[in-house]
């Protein structure tokens, strides 16, 4: 078979590429004449945020590298997501240790968290503590507090959890202490910080939720509970903001 002559390889370049100004045209009328919007888009100010976040002092000694994700625009309509840091901040396997950590000692660990995350500026607001098949019902001892947000997935283990923000030159953080101990030994430590996307107000925390006192949670007093502790105001910052199917109405818990 012959090939095309030169010419008609370009005559059909050509056409190709008007086909495509053609589709593009024909696109931007049907939504009346508005452009092509851009999508996941991360700005500078997306960027410097995920350093200060990467940069935290809670995050030095991490099992693995913290996993970074700047905040980025998918599109006007959808939304964007907020910048995000996750890391693993203790682990230990029971068949490797030979023998699982007691609830106190995985106590121990998140303390040391606080007291880091407390030197470097921030508030630690509200602390959840619920050990194995306890009842959903916070314990008297505790601080009457909200429901609990349901960002918080239960398991059959001990469980811990632990909000905290802080407020660096009119931009708020928001990060939150997770461990689990569960039955056969293993237990870990986890933290997630996020920070306001470019097109958030800088500040999702002008309300100032109280500081909860040093030493006195239940996630630091080393002390094995038998039902559900609760204190302080808990608030969760999402991962994104605002997809069409999602409620914009304020809730204080979820910002």
């Amino acid at each position: 078979m012959s090939q095309p002559s030169a010419d008609a390889r370009t005559r059909s370049r050509h056409v190709v590429g008007g086909l495509l100004v053609l589709a593009v045209l024909s696109a931007t009328a049907a939504c009346g004449g508005a452009a092509v919007q851009t999508s996941d888009v991360v700005s500078d100010t997306d960027l410097a945020r995920a350093a200060v976040l990467s940069a935290d002092p809670v995050l030095v000694g991490a099992v693995f590298p913290p996993d970074v994700r700047p905040g980025r625009v998918r599109t006007a309509r959808l939304g964007w997501d907020r910048t995000e840091v996750r890391a693993r901040l203790f682990a230990s396997h029971a068949a490797a240790a030979g023998a699982g950590p007691t609830p106190a000692a995985v106590e121990a660990k998140l303390a040391e968290s606080f007291a880091t995350l407390r030197a470097g500026g921030w508030t630690i607001h509200w602390t959840l503590c619920v050990p194995p098949q306890a009842a959903p019902t916070p314990s008297p001892s505790s601080t009457p507090a909200a429901s609990t947000p349901a960002a918080v997935l239960r398991s059959g283990g001990w469980q811990w959890f632990a909000t905290a923000y802080k407020i660096a030159d009119g931009v708020s953080y928001w990060s939150m202490l997770s461990a689990e101990l569960i039955d056969v030994g293993d237990a870990w430590v986890d933290i997630v910080l996020r920070a306001p996307q470019a097109s958030d107000p800088p500040n999702l925390f002008p309300d100032k939720p109280k500081a909860l006192a040093a030493g006195k949670t239940c996630a630091e007093d080393r002390r094995e509970g038998t039902n559900v502790e609760q204190s302080g105001s808990p608030a969760i910052v999402r991962e994104w903001w605002p997809f069409p199917s999602q409620s914009r109405s304020p809730d204080p818990q979820r910002r």
